[in-house]
């Protein structure tokens, strides 16, 4: 563990864990995480963003310096649908671009519970047929979400599927929220470990996205679905998270579908550590993994069309 994890961790857990709770507005944690996302470090040198509009959607486009503006990441944030947006989590996406040679592209998709479910999956899918109307070739795409972010990059897949869309090169995940019936064991037996996220506030954000829909609905709660003919995903996830048990439950049925899974569980790491990219090595070593991963399925792609 890094001095920076250890530090992170006593911070989260007394100014981040104790007030992000259940009974928290959604006004109230949208304030909450913009502010707390304004004391991130600037971005690396000489990254552009620009602001621009994707399906309809506001939006940023994130380059660092020499990314291949030929491929492209479409990352959808984290937030249990109700916050975040492309400001909060503008700091990673400059490093994951820099990791993975390639323009970051983040839509701020609609926000319960003002658009609860299906908005967010609706804007995904439509983010995902914006990038593909842009000129980018599908086998030069990768998507990546943290949290609900990750859930809805494989329910946005499974909804492509379903219409025989063309699949990107690849998708990767950073504590998926994939269960909104919050069935995982983890959300109790990590309840006192996870240093940022409280188990206790996952059923109550899931009813605010929901709106009164069945959970299990599987563009709800990947977890319910069929994963059969996705293209390779990369989970990640910390062990002592709450979350922990919607990424590994998530890769058995990825698995069982015969789906490329690959999962990596991070020791002592908090709640979608590579948001903290700018300050934490471990986040930046995450994306780092990514990265390697998203160029390592372009390449493939390529050397097969060649």
């Amino acid at each position: 563990m890094s001095w920076q994890l250890y530090a992170l961790d006593k911070f989260l857990r007394h100014k981040v864990k104790e007030k992000l709770t259940p009974d928290m507005t959604p006004e109230a944690a949208r304030a909450f995480l913009e502010k707390a996302m304004k004391y991130m470090p600037a971005l690396p040198k000489k990254t552009t963003v620009e602001t621009l509009t994707i399906a309809g959607l506001p939006g940023e486009k994130i380059s660092a310096p020499g990314a291949d503006p030929s491929r492209a990441i479409l990352h959808f944030h984290g937030g249990v649908y109700v916050m975040g947006s492309a400001a909060t989590h503008r700091n990673m996406a400059a490093h994951l671009s820099a990791q993975a040679g390639a323009p970051v592209f983040l839509p701020e998709y609609r926000l319960a519970p003002e658009h609860p479910f299906p908005a967010a999956v609706e804007d995904a899918c439509h983010a995902y047929g914006w990038m593909i109307e842009q000129g980018f070739s599908p086998d030069r795409i990768a998507l990546c979400g943290d949290s609900a972010g990750g859930g809805l990059v494989l329910a946005s897949m499974m909804a492509l599927r379903e219409e025989q869309g063309p699949m990107p090169a690849a998708l990767a995940t950073i504590s998926a929220w994939t269960d909104l019936a919050a069935t995982g064991a983890s959300l109790v037996d990590n309840l006192h470990d996870d240093p940022m996220l409280n188990g206790e506030m996952v059923a109550p954000a899931a009813e605010i996205y929901l709106a009164g829909h069945n959970a299990r609905d599987p563009l709800a709660s990947p977890l319910y679905g069929n994963m059969e003919g996705l293209p390779p995903v990369l989970m990640m996830a910390g062990q002592s998270e709450v979350l922990r048990d919607d990424t590994t439950r998530m890769a058995e049925k990825l698995k069982a579908a015969r789906v490329d899974v690959t999962v990596e569980l991070w020791p002592a790491v908090p709640h979608t550590w590579p948001i903290f990219a700018g300050r934490l090595p471990e986040g930046k070593a995450a994306l780092k993994i990514i990265g390697d991963f998203f160029q390592s399925h372009w390449a493939e792609k390529n050397a097969k069309v060649a």
